[in-house]
């Protein structure tokens, strides 16, 4: 059910999983899980805002930086 995206079928399940087998942990991680999930999915999260980048990182952006070595004077190209 958690796959397929139906948390409230999913939290079902293992709720009842729970009362079934309460000595298994697993259970219980997976259902708080799925749990956390759904609040998430419930409650909107504020828009967060990108780290600050320097003035070097923008720059390798923005040109696609790849660095690279300095050319071989001996390797010239005749033309």
């Amino acid at each position: 059910a958690v796959e397929r995206g139906n948390l409230a079928v999913a939290e079902e399940c293992l709720t009842r999983a729970a009362t079934l087998a309460p000595h298994e942990h697993y259970i219980q991680r997976h259902l708080a899980v799925v749990r956390a999930r759904r609040a998430a999915a419930i409650s909107p999260t504020p828009p967060t805002k990108a780290p600050a980048l320097s003035a070097t990182t923008e720059v390798r952006a923005r040109w696609n930086y790849i660095p690279q070595q300095p050319p071989d004077p001996h390797e010239t190209d005749p033309s």
